[in-house]
C-alpha cells in the first residue's frame, strides 16, 4: 500500500537549489498585500531609464508596466481576458521591511491583474491571487538562481516540425 502524503505538504512545492531542497508553501494572497521587486533584472535598467532615477517605486513600475510602450503586458492582458483568469501562480518572498510580499516571478501578471481589477475588465475577478512562496530565510543570491532558472534557462522551445505537427493533430481533431 502506498504511504499516504502529509497534509501539509500537499500545499507546498519543492524547490531544489545547489542541492538543498526548500518547502515553499501555496497560498493564496490578496493583491494588495504584494509588491513589485524593485530589483528587478527584466526592467530595472528600462524603468531607471524612462523615469530618470536611481529610485524606482512601485508606481512606476506600474506605469511602466501599463503604457502602451509594453507590448509584453498588453498581450499577456489580452490572454488573462481572454481565459478569464490567471492561468500561472506568482512566485513571492515576504519583505521583512515592508511586511508585504515581493513578487519575485511575475510581476508583469501582477501588473496585469491590478489593471483588470482597476478597469473593471473581467466581472467578479478575484481580488485573491495564488502564489508559491520562498522562505524568508532564502539569500537574494539563490533567489536569482531561481528567476534565471524560470527566465534563462526556462523551458525549451519545440521546433517548427513539432509546433506544426501538434496544431496539425489539433486542427484534424475538431
Amino acid at each position: 500500500m502506498k504511504k499516504q502524503q502529509k497534509k501539509e505538504e500537499f500545499f507546498v512545492e519543492k524547490q531544489y537549489v545547489d542541492g538543498e531542497r526548500y518547502n515553499c508553501p501555496l497560498r493564496l494572497l490578496n493583491n494588495t498585500e504584494l509588491e513589485f521587486w524593485l530589483d528587478n533584472p527584466r526592467f530595472y535598467e528600462t524603468i531607471r531609464k524612462e523615469f530618470d532615477t536611481d529610485k524606482i517605486t512601485q508606481e512606476d513600475i506600474y506605469t511602466f508596466y501599463t503604457s502602451p510602450k509594453v507590448s509584453m503586458q498588453r498581450d499577456l492582458l489580452a490572454n488573462i481576458v481572454n481565459d478569464g483568469g490567471v492561468n500561472e501562480r506568482l512566485i513571492v518572498q515576504k519583505n521583512p521591511e515592508t511586511k508585504k510580499f515581493t513578487v519575485i516571478e511575475g510581476n508583469t501578471r501582477l501588473a496585469c491583474i491590478r489593471q483588470i481589477l482597476a478597469q473593471d475588465l473581467i466581472k467578479d475577478f478575484p481580488r485573491d491571487v495564488e502564489v508559491m512562496e520562498l522562505p524568508e530565510s532564502l539569500s537574494k543570491e539563490k533567489v536569482t538562481y531561481i528567476v534565471g532558472r524560470y527566465h534563462i534557462v526556462g523551458k525549451k522551445d519545440w521546433s517548427s516540425h513539432e509546433s506544426n505537427a501538434y496544431v496539425y493533430r489539433k486542427y484534424i481533431e475538431v
